[in-house]
């Protein structure tokens, strides 16, 4: 089972059973390999991968189906098997592919790109990119040794952090700077945009810092990149972003598994990935002007331009997160991709404008008729008490009308001199002749109480 508090446990289950939530699975409910049973349970981290993935249930339902049968043949294995057919059942119920949180939190990153050109206008740069293969980021976060994902807190969709961003696309520029050796000026403002961009520390430009050696080490050309800047340490003009699913088109977690060539002990390793084919929305801003730092041959413009092509290169040649090498983590840049993010955009802008309107337009209602009922009281304030009990009654329904008949005796002289004005109106000649005829002592009632007002009923 899951350590958990008593508590706990009876609310969610032994396994956490009834959790739906990706990111709670991975970071704070994981199976252990020797907790709650005597056998070490060697599938625990196995099962912990398939249990938060796509279709995993599939698979653990299989794994259970397989270890009932061999647990029901016997042998020194029975109760192991048992136990793991029980895993398998308990695990396989969790679902977690919920289709309208995730359509939630596309809608939600649409808007967030929407506010962001609204906001920042030509001060940020934004582009959606796609998974050319499996994606592993963060593996070594969580507390499943070189397991873990990096997932959105509230809905456990994935979600790239703005360090790796910013990591790679770094790399991306020292290594552009460090091929430019042959064309130095151009080598130099490649370096002063790269300074500027992602800020420095008096490591990064000493002798063995990144920047020294992207310059081969050419001290004379560092110091003229770094002229202008106002101290050894300076803070990015660029932040980058978290990038988010931007479309729930073959977005999925899936299990992927690695297999280490030991010909007598093959033990393959599971692991989650963010399936190829998933899209995500990419953002950098440029929060700070670079000639306020006083980088007048700067523009904050081209600093973006820069950013984003570095950043596009990094995903598209060299991908993100762990085992790039091994073909993960790379992204394409389909140009039409950017065009449907458009389109998209201009799709939420305009349900954000309606959703605007809507709410205006009720608010505008509801004052109108608060203002309405606030001059309708004033109105009725302002009229004399029998003009008042007139109008109150004349807007009662046939029930609460008879009730008030009934009970009109104890009623005080304005709202009894109210009542029979409405009941010698026109409107009420039927229910007249309906009391006189089927309600002899209400209507003899009535009678004695109207002569004492000197009104005669008929």
């Amino acid at each position: 089972m899951i350590p958990l508090a008593k508590d706990t446990r009876e609310s969610i289950g032994a396994f956490a059973d009834r959790v739906e939530n990706r990111s709670l699975l991975f970071e704070k409910m994981v199976l252990a390999k020797t907790w709650g049973h005597e056998a070490r349970f060697e599938d625990a981290q196995r099962f912990n991968v398939l249990r938060a993935s796509f279709d995993g249930h599939k698979v653990l339902g299989q794994e259970r189906e397989a270890a009932s049968r061999k647990a029901q043949r016997g042998g020194k294995n029975a109760d192991k098997e048992a136990y793991k057919a029980k895993v398998a059942g308990a695990l396989a119920g969790i679902r977690l592919e919920n289709t309208n949180l995730a359509e939630s939190r596309i809608r939600s990153t649409l808007r967030l790109q929407a506010d962001l050109a609204r906001t920042y206008g030509g001060r940020c740069v934004t582009f959606p990119a796609q998974l050319g293969g499996r994606l592993l980021i963060n593996m070594a976060g969580g507390v499943m040794e070189n397991s873990g994902l990096s997932l959105d807190r509230i809905t456990g969709l994935p979600i790239i952090p703005g360090s790796a961003i910013k990591g790679i696309t770094r790399h991306e520029a020292l290594w552009e700077i460090r091929n430019s050796q042959d064309e130095p000026a151009k080598q130099t403002l490649l370096l002063r945009q790269a300074l500027a961009i992602f800020g420095f520390s008096p490591n990064d430009t000493a002798r063995n810092g990144d920047f020294l050696w992207a310059v081969h080490g050419k001290q004379a050309l560092l110091e003229e990149a770094h002229r202008g800047f106002p101290s050894d340490t300076f803070k990015g003009l660029c932040s980058f972003l978290p990038a988010q699913p931007s479309s729930t088109k073959r977005l999925a977690i899936v299990a992927e598994v690695l297999t280490p060539h030991f010909n007598n002990n093959l033990r393959p390793i599971f692991f989650p990935a963010v399936e190829a084919g998933s899209e995500f929305a990419f953002a950098i801003i440029a929060n700070r002007s670079p000639a306020g730092k006083g980088l007048q041959d700067l523009t904050r413009s081209t600093l973006l331009e820069m950013a984003k092509k570095w950043l596009q290169s990094a995903l598209a040649n060299n991908g993100i997160g762990a085992k790039t090498g091994a073909g993960y983590g790379w992204f394409k840049l389909d140009p039409q991709a950017e065009a449907r993010q458009a389109e998209a955009l201009a799709a939420e802008q305009a349900r954000i404008a309606a959703e605007q309107a809507a709410a205006e337009a009720r608010a505008r209602e509801e004052a109108e008729a608060q203002a309405a009922a606030k001059a309708e009281e004033e109105r009725l304030a302002n009229l004399p008490a029998r003009d008042r009990f007139r109008e109150n009654i004349s807007a009662l329904n046939d029930q609460d009308f008879a009730s008030l008949a009934n009970s009109l005796s104890e009623s005080e002289r304005d709202e009894q001199l109210a009542f029979f004005d409405v009941l010698l109106s026109k409107a009420k000649k039927e229910r007249r002749k309906q009391w006189s005829k089927k309600k002899a002592q209400l209507w003899e009632n009535l009678r004695d109480l109207a002569q004492s007002h000197n009104i005669e009923l008929s």
